[in-house]
């Protein structure tokens, strides 16, 4: 994704350049079309094309096994609530568990999960996540795994699977 917004940025001036040669540049959501129309590119090549779930082989995965979760350290019982993202400050794991804190409150048993690794750009909100998730009434409470290959197995655990990214939707 492009996150440098200014027009006339080096990352803008090298996607500008680039998409000379391209007949189609496709963006993943109507963000990131909209930011590749402000670094210059022309908006009749851009396209924007939605990540997409093929529904019919998610029928075919298997949850993860009770076993592998109790490794993992992710409890059996109590509703599960989980987000797949990378931990970048658009990702929303902040707000994630922002949301946790109130869950608790009302669903005494729930269980979080985050699925996905730090990245090394945006390692500063690193101790934020950490903070966050060592409140008091979410201690024991939020697992951090670092990214899974099987992700729609692990997606297939939670009973709650979230989004909280801030412009992916």
């Amino acid at each position: 994704h492009i996150i440098a917004k200014k027009r006339f940025s080096t990352t803008g001036a090298l996607w500008r350049f680039f998409a000379r040669f391209n007949d189609r540049v496709i963006g993943s959501s109507k963000w990131v079309v909209r930011s590749l129309q402000e670094m210059g590119i022309p908006a009749a090549k851009l396209r924007r094309i939605y990540y997409g779930i093929d529904l019919k082989s998610v029928r075919t995965f298997k949850s993860v096994p009770l076993a592998q979760a109790r490794k993992a350290g992710v409890p059996v019982k109590g509703p599960v609530v989980g987000v797949v993202a990378m931990h970048r400050t658009h990702k929303g794991i902040d707000l994630f568990l922002e949301a946790c804190l109130r869950v608790v409150k009302v669903h005494k048993t729930a269980q979080f999960v985050i699925i996905g690794d730090p990245q090394k750009a945006e390692e500063a909100m690193e101790p934020s996540i950490q903070r966050l998730a060592a409140e008091p009434s979410l201690k024991g409470r939020v697992h951090l795994l670092p990214g899974q290959r099987n992700v729609p197995a692990w997606m297939l655990r939670f009973d709650f699977l979230v989004s909280t990214s801030r412009w992916e939707v």
